[in-house]
């Protein structure tokens, strides 16, 4: 039975949490779905998936287009770009608590806007949520600064002591040292789960005298706190191409010591590694570049890009290889190099597959979304799959799912939800929004536009009890009965008279 959450209107490392956005409506509400539990047992089996609840969302073009799940599980960010509440196109980030009972029908949500968010700024493009939940960070890539419009800002969010409340005023603004036109700060945000490192790409910034080259910028919390600041740390390729718009997607790890770097233009399609030295982020920090095992030109391959919390296993996106494909790359024992060795993964039928990827805090599980979904009923639906890591590890090779193992805990659906357009692991939930639902069929995209998240529960399977050897108790020797030696009368010799 499904429960619908409250919405309320002002009125998005790393442990085993799955969350998962699906759609692009031209309008429409939202709603989100909670389960009670879903398995996963890697090595002893496939996700068993339960029932959920339904969080309700807003009418609005993009809401659920940004998603972000606390490690801890106490709190889920969910973004709506298009969100008009301060102007056409503004944006807003919606922040749901969980009640003290655990994800019921009284949850509520409350609203974030930057302090200076206005039309057009497209706030909530990209979010991220703390381990603990106190720290949720917005990117707005089209806000304007003096003189650079579109130059883009990233916006920090500390939680009050009474909890999170709707509000207007962000806690800190991160910029560019020196802005200029499009530079897009903020087009992808991730802050790693211990909350001290934020990191945002700004994949429009020229670079090297190469136009739309891109690049990354870290920022490091002071002990004080956030704090409005332009002293971000740009990390770039050692080569740099026009038009490679590197920054796309990151990813950090808990620890904010390993950073991924997705970038997806033919010709320069990868994914870089970057690990933080002992004395710091500094700008001669090099990464090392993953690629595809096979190379077959344009697939949008580095476009999604996650990496676990232990920084141990990268997983990349190619949506457009064929019907898609999603890659998996473990940390070698020596520490991560260039390389092509990755596992394959691959879905049966639909299109999209790879459009964005997911993994657990210790790389034992891979979520894949699917949002186009073309090939299964209804067309569009869109779909999410889950990976366990095998007993030897994530190798060579391909690995193909037969279906989508979230499907069967979901309400029957007519239209077309697309769910898999974004995801995020973290906790013991899994949690998938969509954008699309109603009665059309095919490219229609016709019937009630309805948008909103499933959330599942995704709490490990118990390993199997082994049968323990019992090791019988060894008989006691018996102690011998020891017989006394009978005492000796001596005989007494008469003395002489």
């Amino acid at each position: 039975m499904f429960i619908r959450l409250r919405s309320v209107i002002g009125l998005c490392v790393l442990g085993a949490v799955v969350a998962l956005v699906a759609g692009f409506a031209a309008n429409g509400g939202g709603s989100v779905f909670w389960a009670q539990s879903v398995s996963q047992g890697p090595p002893w089996g496939p996700p068993v998936i339960d029932t959920g609840v339904l969080v309700p969302g807003i009418a609005s073009a993009r809401y659920g287009d940004g998603l972000a799940v606390s490690e801890d599980e106490s709190t889920i960010v969910i973004a709506d770009s298009y969100n008009s509440g301060r102007g056409n196109n503004a944006g807003a980030v919606y922040v749901f608590t969980r009640p003290s009972g655990g994800w019921d029908t009284t949850a509520t949500s409350v609203r974030l806007t930057g302090t200076e968010t206005s039309p057009s700024d497209f706030f909530g493009g990209s979010v991220g949520v703390s381990r603990d939940g106190s720290t949720v960070v917005v990117g707005a890539q089209w806000e304007d600064n003096t003189g650079a419009n579109n130059s883009g800002a990233v916006f920090v969010f500390t939680r009050p002591s009474t909890g999170w409340a709707m509000t207007n005023n962000d806690n800190a603004r991160l910029n560019l040292a020196s802005p200029t036109l499009e530079d897009r700060l903020g087009r992808s945000v991730a802050i790693s789960a211990d909350g001290n490192t934020i990191v945002a790409g700004a994949n429009g910034i020229d670079t090297s005298g190469a136009s739309n080259a891109g690049a990354v910028f870290v920022y490091t919390r002071p002990s004080t706190g956030w704090a409005d600041s332009s002293a971000g740390v740009q990390l770039t390729p050692p080569t740099r191409t026009a038009s490679e718009v590197f920054g796309e997607q990151v990813s950090v790890s808990a620890n904010g010591d390993t950073i991924v770097v997705g970038t997806s233009t033919s010709g320069t399609e990868g994914a870089y590694v970057f690990t933080r030295p002992a004395t710091g982020w500094a700008t001669t920090v090099t990464g090392v570049k993953l690629t595809k095992p096979s190379p077959s030109g344009s697939d949008d391959f580095g476009e999604r890009v996650s990496v676990s919390g232990d920084g141990g296993t990268v997983v990349v996106g190619a949506h457009d290889a064929g019907n898609g494909a999603a890659y998996v790359y473990a940390k070698p024992t020596t520490g991560w190099a260039a390389t092509s060795t990755a596992a394959r993964l691959t879905g049966t039928t639909g299109n999209d597959f790879g459009y964005q990827v997911a993994v657990n805090n210790d790389g034992s599980m891979v979520a894949i979304g699917k949002p186009e979904g073309t090939g299964i009923t209804p067309t569009h639906r869109g779909a999410v799959h889950l990976f366990a890591r095998p007993a030897a590890g994530w190798g060579r090779g391909t690995t193909t799912t037969t279906a989508d193992p979230l499907s069967a805990a979901l309400p029957t659906e007519t239209g077309q939800g697309r769910r898999g357009w974004t995801a995020a692991i973290g906790g013991n939930l899994v949690v998938t929004t969509r954008y699309r639902s109603g009665s059309g069929t095919g490219g229609s995209y016709t019937g009630a536009e309805v948008a909103g998240t499933y959330i599942y529960n995704t709490s490990p399977a118990p390993a199997p009890t082994a049968t323990p050897t019992l090791t019988p108790t060894p008989t006691e020797t018996p102690i011998p009965t020891i017989t006394p030696t009978p005492s000796v009368t001596p005989t007494i010799t008469p003395t002489p008279p």
